[in-house]
């Protein structure tokens, strides 16, 4: 039988909405021109909202010495991409909240793997100078939701991939793609620019397994792959060999692993989101280390072999040296 598109999955999964609550905070805090004042106005009329915001600016993990007990002092003290990352993780989980338990995906394990990832990539940004650490967060925590609608969209077959959890994600990844004809990560990104998020966000989710994009990708991009790699192999060779491609030192992440573990605790209990740490597996970080090159290998013929089919069906100049443009990004990162 023939496999659904992505669009068509996409519809089966009824396509959850943000509230509009969350909506209107997005397009404030996405606005330049928007003071806080506004941001707060709309923060006070989700009471879930203002209360996570307020019990976040009154937590040890953001240092506030004063209490704060009024909204616009908090998110005065928070600002407004603090503010929008807090709304859209509590809104987020609110919107699948009713996948608990179903096809074989633990919520729990995947808010804690989300909310780690959130906050390495919010680290690594902050190491590397990247103008919008806020942004990195962002993508973190958002960056498995393909997951959550797959599970609903496509169930027993979903169910089969995920009773293997313990592989590498890029091979995870390369399953999907050989039995669905796509991933999680596309689902995710697709979501999320229909959700009016920043389009870096949409792109850095879309490419977090793909390290055939690294070299011509955009920085949030590269920064999201290393923090979810991080978030799922600790500190192994793929993960040094890909932190000092960035720029980062790899004697720096263990202490960014170590400072993220402690934070996510105390955001999610901020947050009212159940997590749980998963029990980590000995792997053998060799034969993972060979399994993503081959991977690589074989994800290259495949896009070769799709580029070269585009090289011959070309009718204009134009559109062969976007072809032959797009094999050197993909050969040499060019």
């Amino acid at each position: 039988m023939q496999q659904p598109n992505l669009e068509t999955i996409l519809d089966l999964s009824h396509l959850p909405t943000l509230p509009q609550t969350l909506v209107e905070l997005i397009a404030a805090c996405n606005d330049s021109e928007t003071n806080l004042t506004r941001v707060a106005e709309i923060v006070t009329r989700d009471a879930t909202i203002s209360a996570r915001v307020l019990q976040l600016a009154n937590s040890a993990f953001l240092g506030s010495r004063t209490p704060f007990s009024d909204t616009n002092q908090a998110v005065i003290f928070l600002g407004t991409d603090t503010v929008r990352n807090i709304a859209v993780s509590v809104s987020v989980h609110e919107v699948f909240r009713s996948y608990r338990g179903r096809n074989g995906l633990s919520l729990p394990l995947f808010w804690h793997h989300s909310l780690l990832t959130a906050v390495i990539a919010m680290s690594l940004a902050r190491l590397i100078g990247y103008p919008q650490p806020a942004e990195a967060y962002l993508a973190g925590l958002l960056h498995d939701l393909g997951k959550l609608l797959l599970c609903q969209a496509m169930p027993a077959e979903y169910a089969t991939l995920l009773e293997n959890g313990s592989i590498h994600p890029a091979e995870f990844e390369f399953r999907e793609r050989e039995r669905l004809g796509f991933s999680h990560a596309e689902v995710g990104s697709l979501l999320v620019r229909r959700w009016n998020l920043q389009a870096p966000i949409a792109e850095a989710i879309r490419a977090h397994h793909s390290y055939m994009e690294i070299q011509a990708s955009a920085p949030l991009s590269s920064l999201l792959l290393l923090a979810n790699n991080l978030a799922c192999d600790g500190d192994s060779r793929d993960t040094r060999k890909l932190a000092i491609h960035i720029g980062i030192a790899p004697e720096a992440l263990p202490g960014i692993i170590e400072s993220a573990q402690q934070s996510v605790t105390t955001i999610a209990a901020g947050m009212g989101i159940a997590i749980e740490q998963p029990a980590r597996k000995k792997r053998d970080t060799a034969t993972d280390s060979a399994r993503v090159e081959l991977i690589r290998r074989v994800d290259t013929f495949t896009r070769l072999n799709g580029m070269l089919d585009n090289l011959v069906r070309a009718d204009s100049t134009d559109r062969i040296l976007m072809v032959i443009e797009e094999s050197m990004q993909i050969l040499f990162g060019l």
